[in-house]
């Protein structure tokens, strides 16, 4: 707050489209767009340039309008971008694995799986009807079952 006034900071994207950067842009296909455009989904300005672009040169070629050290030049740009778009493309899926794998080990961790550390039943101690069990005996007993609550306990954490 400056003097008793909010300040109100805005931010701007751009244009939709630069009608005059265009006109310079004209003999690759390309309408110019600013970010206020990128605004729908990731990647469109992208898709758009290269749409754009495969038009213009597809109507030159199936036309005849490019000349031979034209052509050259254009097959050679395109081959170039082609390479690293898929280079950058094998990046981006690699990218996409290795997040898609972690969510999927931050889900398995958040939710309760069936696979692991099930609760396995403990075996009642076994009484002799023969011998009656003296309070020791009772004791040692209930540390036994303690000590295996506490063991199965700790392998059930370790295995998440």
């Amino acid at each position: 707050m400056e003097d008793g006034r909010r300040k109100i900071t805005k931010c701007y994207l751009g244009p939709d489209k630069y009608t005059y950067a265009t006109k310079t842009h004209s003999d690759m296909g390309i309408e110019l767009k600013g970010m206020a455009y990128e605004a729908g989904s990731p990647g469109s300005r992208l898709i758009d340039y290269i749409n754009g672009l495969a038009s213009k040169l597809g109507a030159e070629v199936e036309s005849g309008s490019l000349d031979l050290e034209r052509a050259r030049g254009w097959l050679r740009a395109v081959r170039e971008a082609a390479a690293r778009l898929q280079s950058l493309a094998d990046r981006l899926e690699g990218y996409v694995r290795q997040l898609e794998a972690q969510e999927a080990g931050a889900a398995a961790l958040a939710a309760p799986n069936e696979t692991v550390a099930k609760a396995q039943p403990l075996e009642a101690p076994q009484v002799t009807t023969q011998a009656q069990l003296t309070p020791e005996d009772i004791d040692r007993e209930v540390k036994r079952t303690q000590e295996t609550v506490k063991g199965e306990f700790r392998r059930a954490q370790g295995a998440r």
